[in-house]
């Protein structure tokens, strides 16, 4: 008799048992996925409407710093842009319509907000397409000129439901009762679009040498009001002063000279105090830009002195951001000369104020008539 087992080795008496245990395993598994891949059940109207939203919100996970607010162009003081509305809407149907808070994209420092997630992936997918032309200004009065309308070009609100898309850009509009700038626009858009280009480009330089508005300034304010920035604040001065036309001799004064943006924050204000005396040369100033002229118009009101001491000076800045103006007064002995003002070597916390006069109607020229060196008092920590 044969004393050996004919059954293979490999196949041990519990095999069976563990080939079952694993395939059970496997079908768990294969269970698992099944509800893995398998098509989601459709979601109920709420359940889609917070998808959507979810789909265009930005994420928050780890945000990025916030770039600055582009406070120049047509935004409110959040950085949001023409109201609310979805710039993409406009290319969508018949009139746009206002987008959800919780919605938005940020483009070149602007917020905007959308209606949909699929909107704000559709603007984020090619962002000028659906930004409005000239920061979302009214597009009629930034390409406004002394000979088409009698007035200089402007950044002024649009209404977002007032626009046109030409040639596939949108253009928005001021909604006035006594014109129809959107017709005025249509009567010479391609004229129109390259004065206000023009002029759009000019704000936008300004723009890149202010990033961030300055404390007090109006958003709305002309942004050439911006050259007269450097005096903001409080300031230290030290001046030398010719005494008479008549002879070489000087007189120093100090002051303090105190300038801030007033009328709410359209124009630039300032004090200039002489020290040890309420008369002298202390006075309030104010100064405004005229864009119908493009210079500057400022009144000194020097106190305790009669009306002929006013100064009424006219100025503009030049390349380098230096201003120099001119102006015609009476001095003490009641004689008429010329005198020219000049704001140079500029810096962060020091510039120069110097002045020339003229007796002669500007014949010849007192030059540096007086010097004054400025130093920025600095707040205490």
């Amino acid at each position: 008799m044969n004393t050996h087992d004919t059954t293979p080795p490999s196949s041990p008496p519990q095999q069976p048992a563990r080939y079952f245990v694993r395939l059970a395993g496997l079908v768990v598994i294969l269970a698992a996925a099944s509800r893995v891949f398998a098509p989601a059940a459709p979601l109920s109207a709420d359940e889609a409407a917070v998808a959507d939203k979810a789909e265009g919100a930005t994420d928050t996970a780890s945000p990025a710093p916030d770039p600055p607010i582009k406070w120049f162009y047509n935004v409110d003081d959040s950085g949001l842009a023409i109201g609310g509305y979805d710039v993409v809407s406009y290319f969508q149907g018949e009139k746009p319509i206002i987008g959800q808070p919780e919605i938005t994209k940020t483009h070149n420092g602007v917020r905007y907000q959308f209606a949909t997630g699929k909107n704000a992936q559709t603007f984020a997918a090619d962002p000028e397409k659906y930004v409005p032309a000239f920061g979302g200004w009214c597009a009629m009065v930034m390409g406004r000129t002394m000979e088409n309308s009698g007035g200089p070009p402007a950044r002024y609100p649009a209404d977002p439901t007032n626009y046109v898309i030409h040639n596939g850009r949108l253009y928005l509009f001021v909604k006035a009762s006594n014109v129809d700038a959107k017709a005025v626009w249509q009567a010479d858009a391609e004229e129109r679009i390259r004065q206000a280009t023009a002029f759009w480009n000019t704000r936008l330089e300004l723009g890149r040498q202010h990033p961030v508005k300055p404390p007090g300034l109006n958003r709305l304010a002309r942004m050439e009001t911006l050259q007269f920035d450097f005096l903001i604040g409080d300031w230290e001065s030290r001046y030398t002063v010719r005494v008479s036309p008549e002879n070489q001799a000087t007189a120093t004064v100090r002051g303090q000279w105190h300038a801030w943006y007033g009328w709410d924050g359209f124009a630039v204000y300032d004090d200039w105090k002489q020290v040890g005396t309420l008369s002298g040369n202390s006075g309030p100033a104010i100064r405004s830009y005229d864009p119908f002229n493009d210079h500057w118009v400022m009144h000194y009101i020097p106190i305790n002195a009669p009306l002929e001491s006013v100064w009424p000076m006219i100025a503009s800045a030049d390349e380098t951001g230096e201003i120099h103006g001119e102006m015609a007064v009476t001095d003490g002995q009641g004689r008429r000369f010329l005198q020219r003002i000049h704001f140079v070597d500029i810096a962060e916390d020091s510039f120069t104020w110097s002045s020339d006069r003229s007796w002669d109607e500007g014949k010849t020229w007192i030059r540096n008539w007086g010097v004054g060196e400025n130093t920025r008092v600095k707040p205490q920590d």
